[in-house]
């Protein structure tokens, strides 16, 4: 990989549209995935391990209380595919995720502590983007170091960010590992 990454960061919702095979956002995700995987490419999409248990259903089962296998198998088969770089979350993040929860709240636009992690770990991984369909998560724009949008293929092709230099183990996680 080129030694300028690009990290972009997806929120559970999308990687839930991906599985669905949301129409309007499959194409953009699809090529965001592809561009991912290509070993010439610099951009690296990455999630926290927290979304393993949020992406846990569809939203028509959920809609419809009608557990579906083939939704059970897709789910499992996009983790295993370890298309996208896991991180754990370790105390740095909780202790940023508690400070955004807080001034979240303060300043008045509030936000879950779920997606409160989910930002606070793009943070220490240095992306340049999270990407998100959630709507108060997107009020968090502008709140932190790298905007908060919905996918766009921009950031696959374009933009520039540090280099973040970190160990990967060979099963994809990103080691939970303090930043300085």
């Amino acid at each position: 990989m080129p030694s300028e990454e690009r990290r972009i960061y997806w929120d559970s919702c999308v990687i839930l549209h991906y599985i669905e095979g949301t129409p309007e956002w499959l194409p953009t995700l699809e090529r965001l995935l592809a561009n991912s995987a290509d070993p010439d490419s610099s951009v690296e999409l990455i999630t926290s391990t927290l979304a393993i248990a949020e992406v846990a259903y569809t939203e028509a089962e959920k809609q419809q209380l009608n557990w579906s296998a083939e939704a059970a198998m897709a789910i499992e088969r996009f983790w295993s595919s370890r298309a996208i770089l896991l991180a754990e979350p370790y105390e740095a993040i909780a202790v940023e995720a508690r400070r955004i929860v807080r001034a979240s709240k303060i300043e008045g636009w509030s936000i879950q502590p779920s997606d409160a992690i989910h930002l606070a770990t793009a943070k220490h991984l240095g992306a340049v983007v999270v990407h998100t369909m959630d709507k108060k998560m997107l009020r968090a724009d502008g709140r932190m170091p790298f905007p908060i949008t919905t996918p766009d293929l921009l950031w696959s092709t374009a933009g520039s960010a540090a280099s973040v230099q970190m160990p990967l183990p060979s099963d994809g996680t990103i080691a939970a590992e303090a930043e300085g």
